[in-house]
């Protein structure tokens, strides 16, 4: 046990919330990390914080009812007397409490070394009572030496925030300098931490030395012990203040960036410089920015178009504030202003353009930010949740009473659908084995689910789909499978009974929720209204969205790609509404994606680019699991200071496959993606994320329509700011063979 090293409060890690519940505390992991984080710098907080530790705790061991009191000095003689605290732990905590009084009622005479005294104490009174309380294994009474030191000088949390946020405005500025600076002083504060270490142990070696002696001298040499305790304790606080001398440059490096940083940040990705014309923005952004032109202008609805890594979404969000920032209005009124209502397709879009908002200076309180399923969820549920309770008002006409939402095609709904298919086959023998009634045939239950989603998007209701969709014109869908008016009747026979199913199990579908409101009277409206990633959108989804508008002279403003279209809803812009009038920006400059990266991705697009423009950091390789692995696991290395995706359709199998091999990564769930290491996601998860590198296992198509798979494998490509892997295995897929021979 005398070699055996331990971490300063590492039982926190597994049991701060069992000691918090056994000892009457709250927050104890953060409000430790805190005082050893700013100890050397604010001793007299952590004297403060350490002594309230030990006063809550012994209330609860010694059993204090809650209306009595005692006086911290009398709750630990009152353990120690009832045998709850041993001689030397009473003594440690009679240490910490003239400590914190110290700090509480003459902070201008404390110093850090009070405060790692205190840290130190605490740690051992803590781990303690871990101990008593069987959390974790009782230790020896030999000395154990703790191998980090009580503080923490240069916090790697914070470094590591400083990195992350500087890759983002980086990006947002197009200025790479930011980035380098940034991963230069992290550096140099990760040697600072390093070499710190050094003077921290010998401190705590000295602080032990104090102790010991204070703890063993004989009353006679009480004297002669105080003046060597003090001697050690001096030598403390030289280590202290040289430590103090050597951070301060390096800590101003820090603030000179973070202020670099925050001053880019501060402007809401972009934001501030699209609505103030910022020479950084582009001139394409400068004509959103002006539409429209003059104050006649009769057409109210813009399209934002643009491939991935053009800014978008910024725009698209600079234009909303423009709109409703009371900054801009000359009304003296509240009910006046105009209110707003950006909606996405994606919930993790949503939540970053909320957390954006969040910060902006100016008044956008008029602006709803929300996805779509969740939005028309709630304003058919019978009451609407926490946080919609403003809809509540609205579409009390077509409010479900009982009903719950299927969102996408979860395990119920596929169990639903498969006995559909089976109720319909016992009617059509004859027909029993083919694609869209046995649910045994996997790509032919997946075509029928889209299907059948098509359907709902498409048509108002029943009796308009039986007598359009036999006949319907219906693109998107590739050539394997055309089915014949006659199968698609047997297709609404299916649909009638999947219907009929969800109507005995109370469910329902977002299609469904989406006309039933297109028959409210009672709405929520709208003086503006942006919809991003609008080619994911339905038509029906849209029309719903358009009858939000306070008036025909609200303005609508879309952004979208059609190239990162991955879901099955085709439209035409004249099928909305015969009586619109819109106009469309096009932006062209691809703000995240190397030349070499954009040639490559383009190419699916019919550019011509040669191999030598588009070869810089993109590989495509035919790779066995192994090799993959080995990769993410270089590509992944905390020394790389960078984001790495795999993309696969496998996701459980490389879970597996990465735990086994020890490399460390990120499951889907996650919602920070600017986090460096490893992340693992599905193929339908990309859009409107970006990665230092990305990794697409291609071993099998996702789509069997090679347009979607075109436009699937383009939102996999353009996630990538650096390096583009593709591994196949054996045969490349047909795509590789296509576009990129001169890759194989």
């Amino acid at each position: 046990m005398a070699n055996t090293k331990i971490r300063h409060f590492d039982y926190l890690v597994e049991h701060a919330v069992d000691l918090e519940r056994e000892l009457g505390l709250s927050d104890l992991s953060s409000e430790i990390d805190y005082w050893r984080r700013t100890g050397m710098d604010h001793p007299e907080v952590a004297l403060v914080g350490c002594r309230g530790v030990v006063e809550k705790a012994l209330k609860v061991l010694v059993g204090l009812p809650p209306n009595d009191y005692l006086k911290l000095v009398e709750l630990i003689d009152c353990a120690e007397d009832d045998g709850i605290l041993d001689g030397p732990m009473a003594l440690k905590c009679h240490e910490i409490r003239v400590k914190g009084n110290k700090g509480a009622h003459d902070h201008e005479s404390v110093k850090a070394i009070d405060a790692q005294m205190s840290l130190d104490m605490l740690d051992d009174f803590l781990r303690w009572n871990a101990e008593r309380l069987g959390f974790i294994p009782k230790s020896t009474n030999e000395v154990v030496a703790a191998d980090d030191p009580i503080f923490i000088v240069m916090p790697n949390a914070e470094a590591a925030s400083m990195s992350k946020k500087a890759k983002l405005a980086s990006s947002l500025a197009n200025d790479k300098d930011i980035q380098r600076k940034a991963q230069k002083v992290r550096k140099q504060a990760a040697a600072y931490d390093e070499s710190s270490k050094d003077s921290l142990a010998e401190m705590a070696s000295l602080i032990a030395r104090a102790q010991e002696i204070g703890a063993t001298v004989e009353a006679h040499q009480r004297d002669h012990a105080a003046k060597a305790i003090d001697t050690l304790l001096t030598q403390c606080d030289k280590n202290l203040e040289m430590l103090k001398v050597e951070r301060k440059p390096i800590q101003s490096k820090v603030d000179e960036v973070n202020a670099q940083i925050t001053e880019i940040l501060s402007e809401h990705d972009f934001i501030k410089k699209l609505l103030k014309g910022d020479k950084r923005a582009t001139d394409r952004q400068f004509d959103v920015m002006a539409f429209p032109r003059g104050s006649n202008a009769v057409t109210n609805i813009l399209q934002i178009a643009g491939g991935a890594g053009t800014g978008k979404t910024l725009c698209l969000l600079a234009k909303i504030i423009a709109e409703v920032d009371a900054g801009g209005q000359t009304t003296l009124f509240e009910d006046q202003r105009k209110n707003a209502l950006f909606i996405c397709f994606n919930k993790r879009l949503a939540s970053y353009v909320r957390g954006i908002l969040a910060g902006y200076e100016g008044d956008v309180k008029g602006i709803t930010v929300t996805h779509y399923d969740e939005f028309i969820n709630q304003l058919v549920r019978k009451k609407p949740k926490r946080g919609y309770e403003y809809l509540e008002d609205y579409a009390g006409d077509v409010r479900y009473e009982r009903s719950r939402i299927i969102y996408g095609f979860d395990d119920f709904y596929g169990s639903l659908l498969e006995t559909a298919q089976k109720t319909v086959a016992e009617r059509h023998p004859e027909r029993a084995g083919e694609y869209y009634l046995d649910s045994e045939d996997d790509e032919g239950f997946e075509w029928l689910k889209d299907e059948l989603r098509w359907i709902e998007d498409r048509f108002l209701d029943d009796r308009d789909a039986e007598r359009r969709y036999p006949n319907a014109e219906r693109v998107g869908r590739g050539t394997r499978r055309r089915p014949s008016a006659d199968i698609r009747r047997i297709i609404l026979e299916v649909r009638a009974e999947l219907n009929r199913l969800l109507d005995v199990n109370d469910r329902y579908t977002i299609e469904q929720a989406t006309k039933r409101l297109m028959s409210s009277s009672s709405l929520p409206s709208y003086d503006v209204i942006a919809i991003d990633e609008v080619q994911d959108f339905s038509l029906a989804s849209i029309r719903l969205l358009l009858r939000f508008r306070r008036s025909e002279q609200s303005r609508v403003y879309l952004s979208g790609d059609e190239n990162q279209k991955i879901y099955q809803r085709d439209f035409t812009w004249k099928e909305l509404d015969e009586g619109l009038k819109g106009h469309t920006i096009t932006l062209r400059e691809n703000k995240r994606n190397s030349d070499a990266i954009r040639c490559f991705s383009d190419r699916l697009w019919g550019s011509s680019s040669s191999h030598e423009e588009a070869k810089h950091m993109v590989y495509v390789q035919d790779a066995d699991d192994d090799r993959v692995v080995g990769l993410l696991k270089k590509l992944s290395e905390p020394n790389r200071n960078e984001t790495t995706v795999l993309i696969s359709g496998r996701r459980t199998t490389w879970y597996r496959r990465l735990n086994d091999a020890g490399v460390s990564f990120k499951g889907s769930g996650t919602e920070d993606y600017f986090e460096p290491g490893l992340y693992v996601i599905s193929e339908w998860m990309g859009k409107g994320l970006e990665f230092d590198n990305v990794v697409v296992d291609y071993t099998k198509r996702a789509s069997e329509d090679e347009d979607e798979e075109k436009r699937l494998r383009y939102v996999h490509f353009t996630r990538a700011r650096k390096r583009l892997y593709i591994r196949y295995m054996d045969a490349p897929p047909e795509l590789l063979v296509k576009y990129y021979s001169d890759f194989l």
